[in-house]
């Protein structure tokens, strides 16, 4: 009798299974979004190039390895402030199209004078594809 239960029960789980997790955790993923992680360092993010579809609802989780950087995707009027060692999560949905800078707006310093790197080249770049 007790092995009718188990039967019945592994039945169930296979036959219900694949429909609940089309449902609900395919639900979730697609209300989470897109996820990116960002590492920001002087004087740069790693990865530097995001593509999305428009209409994604899309969360970058944005760590700093160093100093305090900023986070600013123009035309999105979103921005965020990371600080070292703390993942900063800044979400957006995608809703125009074209490529967006992103941008350190925190002042993360100039190595070398005249270098040609340092904060004003710290950038990044969003493409939502139509």
């Amino acid at each position: 009798m007790a092995a009718l239960g188990l039967l019945c029960v592994a039945v169930t789980v296979a036959v219900v299974g694949p429909f609940y997790y089309n449902s609900v955790v395919m639900g979730q993923e697609q209300r989470q979004g897109r996820i990116f992680y960002v590492t920001a360092r002087e004087w740069v993010f790693q990865p530097d190039k995001f593509v999305v579809k428009k209409g994604e609802r899309v969360t970058f989780v944005i760590t700093s390895e160093d100093v305090v950087h900023g986070f600013s995707i123009e035309g999105y009027n979103a921005q965020a402030v990371v600080l070292p060692g703390e993942p900063t999560r800044l979400t957006i949905v995608a809703n125009m199209t074209g490529t967006f800078n992103i941008i350190c707006f925190v002042d993360c310093g100039q190595p070398f004078p005249n270098s040609g790197m340092g904060h004003m080249q710290m950038n990044a770049t969003l493409t939502v594809l139509g």
